[in-house]
């Protein structure tokens, strides 16, 4: 899934580019929560439907001003692509500024077959049994 990476936007807790085209990630990020939702047994992952992809570059663990970071960074990055090859299941614990983020599974895209992270082989088919 080919995306690029261009835009700098600056929030109060951290600094993110923005992932462009935003809508091309849509059918991908329904996809995965309708999954997580049938696995989980919710109806529903967010307050809001409102979603921008983005690639988060720094959070910020203190107050500061803006204004230094925005004159040494700008508002845009030279053009960068990318392709969105993967998907990782992600376990975030502790508190906010302090998350320990666990890797604990990753679907390549494009391919049947899930590579857990943890030294697990994923399962295999009858058919790739045979194989």
């Amino acid at each position: 899934m080919p995306v690029s990476l261009r835009k700098i936007i600056y929030h109060p807790e951290a600094i993110m580019v923005r992932v462009d085209p935003g809508d091309a990630l849509q059918p991908l990020v329904e996809m995965l929560e309708t999954a997580t939702c049938e696995v989980t047994g919710k109806l529903s992952l967010r307050e809001s439907k409102t979603w921008m992809p983005h690639v988060t570059l720094c959070y910020s663990t203190t107050n500061q001003p803006a204004q230094p970071l925005i004159d040494a960074l700008g508002y845009e990055l030279p053009p960068c692509n990318a392709t969105v090859s993967a998907v990782s299941l992600i376990v975030q614990e502790g508190a906010e500024r302090r998350w320990d983020w666990h890797p604990v599974a990753e679907v390549r895209l494009g391919q049947a077959e899930s590579v857990a992270s943890r030294g697990q082989r994923p399962a295999r088919s009858a058919q790739n049994a045979a194989d």
